[in-house]
């Protein structure tokens, strides 16, 4: 955005911009072997009935914001929601979940709730006490530290972004776009790798081998046992 592209050291903006241009070219190129020109995306009556289940079932209030035109014309269109969704539920979803241990394992900085009703008026040094009164007690703090180890933590033996073992596409034209997608990936792990051996705060969270393909986290179970059999040991470390 304009508020952010002049600022030095934004590594999240410049990786993402990266990987961005990356999946969308894959994208484009896959959804080119099959989608010529606007007529070929008005005559899949499958394309248009899953764009209407998203739209209707999925978006609801937000449909507008997402797809402003409220269905696909053109193949930039589709070309530009397929990216979206690659990007949302592999980076996005990585850079958010997997940073969560840096943001919120201090819960005053970032407590899940306020555990007060807040103060009533203009604060005064008088109600100073009132501040603490909202923050989480020892017990939630230690529940809330433990659930946001367990989200943080990198699932083990998941493919990194863009290896899969499947073959997605038949499509002889297919494959060289793949390898084109994986090349350019590996290229912008590099970049990254070099980059962050040239600065005080590496930021890693971009990089391709700790991005898997789709969303993935450690279930609630695993998350309530690690909270139960974790507790008295954070407790004594606090």
């Amino acid at each position: 955005t304009p508020l952010t592209q002049d600022l030095p050291n934004y590594h999240y903006r410049d990786d993402a911009m990266e990987i961005w241009r990356a999946i969308e070219a894959y994208v484009a190129g896959i959804l080119g072997i099959y989608y010529m020109n606007g007529d070929d995306i008005k005559k899949d009556k499958e394309l248009h009935e899953w764009i209407n289940e998203v739209i209707e079932v999925g978006l609801h209030e937000r449909r507008k914001a997402v797809m402003p035109y409220g269905t696909l014309h053109t193949p930039q269109d589709l070309v530009s929601l397929i990216t979206s969704i690659i990007w949302t539920c592999s980076c996005q979803h990585a850079v958010v979940t997997y940073s969560l241990w840096e943001a919120c394992s201090f819960p005053p900085m970032a407590p899940f709730a306020m555990y007060s009703p807040p103060p009533k008026g203009k604060a005064t040094n008088k109600d100073y006490g009132a501040v603490p009164r909202c923050l989480p007690n020892r017990a939630q703090s230690c529940s809330q530290m433990a659930i946001v180890k367990a989200m943080s933590q990198l699932p083990e033996d998941v493919p990194a972004f863009g290896d899969w073992d499947e073959e997605f596409w038949v499509h002889d034209r297919s494959r060289p776009i793949v390898a084109q997608f994986r090349e350019r990936i590996a290229q912008i792990g590099d970049m990254i790798e070099v980059r962050n051996q040239n600065t005080a705060m590496p930021y890693d969270h971009l990089l391709p081998e700790r991005v898997p393909n789709s969303m993935q986290t450690f279930s609630l179970a695993g998350m309530g046992m690690l909270t139960h059999n974790n507790i008295d040991n954070l407790e004594s470390n606090r």
